[in-house]
């Protein structure tokens, strides 16, 4: 079983998100709701703790790009997956660029959701 820690801002999604990863197989260790502390949060868990972060593309308090160049900087070997509404390659291609190991637009269907998210883990760029 994959485990994920999830960040968004938005408490509604954030339940929503680990409610469908937990359905789907996967187990959420942690879920955080904002960047403040982000790195004092992920230095907390017992190292090697979680397969992969699903990060949202917008957190209120900064971009969660933004977010990605800082957990991609300080725990380079933990998967990282952006969720995000936008679908232009200006994204996708700067998302790649800070790390991402993948890249999930929230219009897909859930169950490609889950296909990518395991195709990500296995190595695959997505």
């Amino acid at each position: 079983m994959y485990k994920a820690i999830i960040i968004d801002s938005k408490a509604l999604l954030l339940k929503l998100f680990s409610d469908f990863l937990t359905k789907n197989g996967f187990e959420v260790i942690c879920e955080i709701d904002d960047y403040n502390h982000l790195a004092e949060r992920l230095r907390k868990l017992p190292k090697d703790s979680a397969d992969f972060i699903l990060i949202s593309a917008r957190l209120s308090t900064t971009n969660g790009l933004e977010s990605l160049a800082t957990i991609k900087a300080e725990f380079p070997e933990l998967k990282a997956i952006i969720l995000s509404a936008f679908e232009d390659s200006r994204h996708v291609i700067a998302a790649l660029q800070l790390g991402a190991d993948g890249y999930l637009v929230t219009s897909c269907h859930p169950e490609e959701v889950v296909s990518d998210i395991h195709s990500i883990l296995s190595g695959k760029t997505m």
